[in-house]
Order: structure tokens, then sequence, then C-alpha cells
């Protein structure tokens, strides 16, 4: 019997993950029931939620509810992502500091706002398919995906 053997090792920790409260600062987290608009369906973690009746959903047209929180009890799939299901409860920050991956470019103080139907957030400015976001960069966004720290103050659109 052969076993496999480690051959290589990073030599730093990652900068973050989607989702993931940041630092100590004042936040305001909140829980909801996860809605989803297809069975299958989930809300990956550091996106937009929107009210849904009693939960909340993926981002829509809908003034923002909040950015889905990582949820640490939960395992990763085979592609290292996880997500929130149909029924379950899902954290979400209206007030604070996380790490969100961003759609397009921008620097620290840019303003932010969300792709409608992912929840994404994006650099883009509000248009037909972008909702405006009470969000800012806290750092430089150099490639889109790119991991990066957000402030966020949902309170201010309710």
């Amino acid at each position: 019997m052969t076993q496999g053997v480690q051959t290589s090792y990073e030599d730093k920790m990652e900068k973050g993950y989607p989702g993931q409260i940041l630092d100590l600062e004042p936040k305001l987290i909140r829980s909801g029931f996860c809605k989803v608009a297809s069975p299958g369906d989930t809300i990956p973690f550091g996106r937009v939620v929107t009210r849904s009746g009693e939960g909340v959903k993926l981002g829509e047209t809908d003034p923002a509810f909040g950015l889905s929180v990582r949820d640490l009890a939960r395992e990763n799939d085979a592609d290292g992502n996880a997500a929130y299901a149909e029924g379950e409860t899902v954290g979400f920050m209206q007030v604070g500091f996380m790490y969100c991956e961003i759609d397009g470019t921008g620097s620290a103080g840019d303003a932010l706002t969300y792709i409608d139907g992912t929840g994404q957030l994006s650099t883009a400015a509000a248009d037909a398919s972008h909702t405006a976001l009470n969000a800012i960069l806290e750092e430089d966004c150099a490639t889109t995906g790119d991991l990066c720290k957000v402030r966020i103050n949902i309170l201010a659109n309710l």
C-alpha cells in the first residue's frame, strides 16, 4: 500500500475568506431563515441578502438587508466553497467590516454596489443590473474576484 506524502507547503496563511468577520470592530449581526429561488440554490458567504417575508434571500433588486456571514461550523465542498441552503439559519451583518469577493477593481474609499440576482459586491456604478449599497472598500482591489476588506452600514438604508 502506497501512502501519499505532502511535498509542498504554503508559507503564508490565507488573507481571509468570503464572509469572514474582520477585526474586533463594532458590528451588528442578525439572523434569518434562508429562502432560495429554486431547489438546490444556496446563499454563499459574503453576499448581499434581502428580505423575504420572515427570512432572507440572495440579493435581488430589493434594498439590501445585510451581508451573509461565514459560518465556521460548515464544511467546505470539494471546491472549497460553503453556503447556506434552503431552511437554514443565515447569519448576516448589517454594520461592520467583512472580507468579500469583489467584481471589478477599485481603490480604498470607493462605493460599492451589488449585482442583482447573485448578491456579489461590485465596483460598478448603480444601473439596471447593479443596486446601490451603503458599503465601501477599505483597501485597494487590483483584480476582479479579489478578496477585499469591506465596510458596510445597512442600517443607513432602512
